[in-house]
């Protein structure tokens, strides 16, 4: 395998500004594919089997580009969404402890975009609701669900039962419109707690799988 790993946009020491999963993240995703492409001589790159996997945002980012990007052809997301809109706005309802959660920690470690802020300003305001369902569907993988299911992308879903910020009943509805090959994993624990210790010891369920 190669293994290639890049910081997203607008992130810590990332320049830009977050996109959440925009045009500017699926842009950044095929320039990092073209670039791999590039080394193919010295890295034996073997263009028919790219993957992308993430976890939380990067889980959103890995699922959204496989139905930019016809280059990837298989797609693990790992507590991400399926559909932004549901996350944010689910029944009506914005998301106001989880909201408020990632506008600090965007505050803190990223640089939040105007749009960002207007959207996160817009819902618990119940205010100009036409830009956050516009905002929201281009981020959200299950709208480009033809995409999927033209290309029978193989996908991989990993959710977590007490995850109240990327809900598993969505997922699970995602999954069942999924027309090619597919696996769904639900676990014990809340936002990404049964993944993220994948990226520091081997053999874990989740990441065995």
């Amino acid at each position: 395998y190669i293994a290639f790993e890049y910081q997203v946009r607008g992130w810590y020491s990332d320049g830009g500004q977050i996109d959440a999963g925009g045009r500017m993240d699926m842009s950044d995703v095929s320039d990092i594919i073209t670039y791999i492409e590039s080394m193919t001589s010295s890295w034996n790159v073997n263009s028919g089997r790219i993957a992308m996997c993430g976890i939380s945002l990067g889980a959103g980012i890995a699922l959204l580009s496989a139905a930019h990007d016809q280059r990837i052809t298989a797609t693990l997301s790992l507590s991400g969404w399926s559909n932004l809109t549901q996350m944010i706005y689910d029944v009506e309802t914005p998301n106001l402890a989880w909201g408020k959660l990632l506008e600090l920690s965007a505050n803190l470690v990223g640089h939040p975009s105007a749009a960002l802020t207007e959207l996160l300003n817009d819902v618990l305001n119940h205010q100009n609701m036409s830009f956050m369902y516009s905002y929201t569907a281009e981020r959200s993988p299950a709208t480009w669900l033809d995409r999927f299911n033209s290309r029978k992308i193989p996908v991989l879903l990993s959710q977590n039962y007490v995850d109240r910020l990327f809900r598993p009943q969505h997922t699970a509805n995602f999954f069942e419109r999924l027309q090619g090959p597919k696996y769904l994993l639900l676990n014990r624990g809340g936002h990404a707690e049964a993944e993220i210790p994948g990226l520091i010891l081997d053999h874990t369920f989740i990441w065995t799988k």
